[in-house]
């Protein structure tokens, strides 16, 4: 009887510690996961803010070296003056830093400024706005 409790005994310190082992693994997998979907931002995702004094229509930002712009990141929005939005590159890679930005302030987009050759690998924020001094359209980054 002695050593069936015994056996019994060993037979249950075995399978608690496998238990606690896999569920550790487990637990340890799970946040792995959680921290490498905080971390799945591309280092190119930046803020957009436009305080133009205009409402924009459209903007796009393609790899500097592109020969056509990308899609409508607006889609079917607008942004007024002193809003914001998030620029996101997401399943991009970082495969290159150096972008340009276009932008419309017209419905039928013929009125737009362009910026060249952003690095878009060293910033956070992009906001445009119009130069007190002769209302110019520049650009800052953070």
């Amino acid at each position: 009887m002695e050593i069936l409790a015994i056996t019994f005994l060993f037979y249950t310190l075995f399978k608690l510690t496998i238990m606690k082992k896999v569920l550790g693994f487990i637990a340890l997998m799970a946040i792995t996961n959680l921290f490498q979907t905080i971390n799945a931002q591309s280092k190119l995702d930046f803020k957009f803010c436009n305080n133009t004094g205009n409402t924009l229509y459209s903007i796009f930002v393609s790899e500097h070296d592109a020969r056509t712009w990308g899609k409508d990141i607006l889609k079917e929005d607008v942004l007024g003056n002193g809003d914001c939005v998030d620029v996101t590159f997401p399943d991009y890679g970082d495969r290159t830093c150096h972008w340009d930005i276009k932008v419309t302030y017209s419905v039928d987009d013929a009125q737009a400024w362009t910026i060249n050759f952003v690095n878009l690998c060293e910033i956070r924020k992009l906001t445009l706005y119009r130069s007190e001094r002769d209302g110019s359209v520049m650009y800052k980054t953070e």
